[in-house]
């Protein structure tokens, strides 16, 4: 039996946490009556502070903080995490969250 690296530790970390995370994430925002749908909100994943983070639409600070850190993705990754992934909808938001934790 293989012993996990830490790399594989990190990930599994991540999806629990993603697990945990994003649906809270959802709730950390008071309701407003202008406040869209949640299937119509945008997301943003991008690095912060070196690791993987979600904004909501266009806020400054990320609604959630994943403990995926960016250098240890491929090149290619970072470089869109550097300038933004844009999301739209809960589902497509897990299917890149489990991209990029797994």
């Amino acid at each position: 039996m293989r012993q996990a690296s830490p790399s594989d530790w990190i990930r599994r970390m991540a999806i629990v946490l993603a697990a945990f995370c994003l649906p809270y994430a959802a709730l950390s925002v008071p309701a407003q009556k202008s406040q869209k749908p949640l299937q119509e909100i945008r997301y943003t994943l991008r690095e912060y502070n070196g690791e993987l983070a979600l904004f909501r639409e266009d806020e400054p600070v990320p609604c959630a903080l994943y403990d995926v850190p960016v250098d240890l993705l491929p090149e290619v990754d970072r470089v869109q995490l550097r300038s933004g992934i844009s999301v739209s909808g809960d589902d497509e938001l897990r299917r890149m969250l489990e991209d990029y934790t797994s």
